[in-house]
């Protein structure tokens, strides 16, 4: 759920490519606060049947992500009810997207534990890992850029809409070439 929240504002996002910005804003913030709730409430499940927490590559990077998480939710408050500049917006996406990344890493590391192999199989563990891994480069390629059309309220400076066209172009032809 998280993952669709942050590509709501892709231009690629087939499901949201027709929602004006400001249905996009509250579709994204509503699936984050419910995609939170729902990480929060089963991490705190699972912290309870445990006796070793945090013990594990998994759990520690889990415990890591839980962190991001709520602090990617204050930056988003932050970035919601203020005038949003350049740089929360920027400091917003990159908190966003260092959430994700360890939140399906976890996961990845969960798929490989022991147990999830032992009921599951490997086949199971090891397609999991493949898509969760696939679906994490597939949403960070698609980010938009904070600086693109509709992704900030205020006037960007022409320079600085210029130089991270740039870098843009140049991070697509590094892919392509």
């Amino acid at each position: 759920m998280m993952a669709q929240a942050i590509l709501t504002f892709s231009p690629h996002n087939g499901w949201s490519v027709s929602l004006s910005y400001r249905d996009k804003k509250v579709a994204h913030w509503v699936m984050q606060v419910v995609g939170a709730i729902l990480a929060t409430t089963g991490s705190i499940i699972r912290i309870s049947n445990i006796a070793t927490n945090f013990q594990s590559p998994h759990g520690i990077l889990g415990l890591i992500a839980m962190i991001l998480t709520f602090i990617s939710l204050i930056g988003g408050a932050i970035n919601l009810y203020t005038k949003k500049t350049v740089f929360t917006t920027i400091i917003h996406s990159c908190a966003g997207s260092l959430t994700l990344a360890a939140a399906f890493l976890a996961l990845c590391l969960g798929f490989d534990k022991f147990v999830f192999r032992n009921v599951m199989g490997d086949t199971v563990a090891n397609l999991s890992i493949a898509l969760t891994a696939i679906g994490l480069v597939g949403t960070l390629m698609q980010l938009p850029f904070p600086m693109e059309k509709g992704c900030l309220d205020d006037k960007v400076n022409v320079t600085s809409l210029l130089h991270w066209q740039k870098i843009k172009l140049h991070h697509l032809d590094r892919h392509f070439v």
